[in-house]
């Protein structure tokens, strides 16, 4: 994941935290939610490290409906405006 960015203003992607959900999983399953990640607000970097959304059982075929809580907290300083980020889904 990258810094949210409006124009000229950044937020570090640090402030964005994450718990991973399993929402469904028909079938045989074998797929466990990734560990939450804490913001790093006062420590820490948040979601700017790569994070599991889950982990799948070795051999476990199938399909799951995957979610995830975000959660973001900006500084009082933060000028208004749309902030935009990318953030990469890699699966194997």
């Amino acid at each position: 994941m990258n810094d949210f960015a409006a124009g000229s203003q950044t937020l570090s992607g640090k402030f964005l935290g994450w718990t991973p959900q399993v929402v469904a999983q028909p079938g045989t399953g074998g797929v466990t939610a990734g560990a939450a990640v804490a913001l790093g607000v006062e420590s820490g970097r948040g979601l700017l490290d790569s994070s599991p959304l889950a982990i799948g059982a070795a051999g476990s075929l199938g399909m799951s409906e995957l979610g995830a809580d975000l959660r973001i907290e900006a500084p009082t300083t933060l000028a208004p405006g749309t902030y935009v980020a990318t953030i990469t889904f890699t699966g194997i």
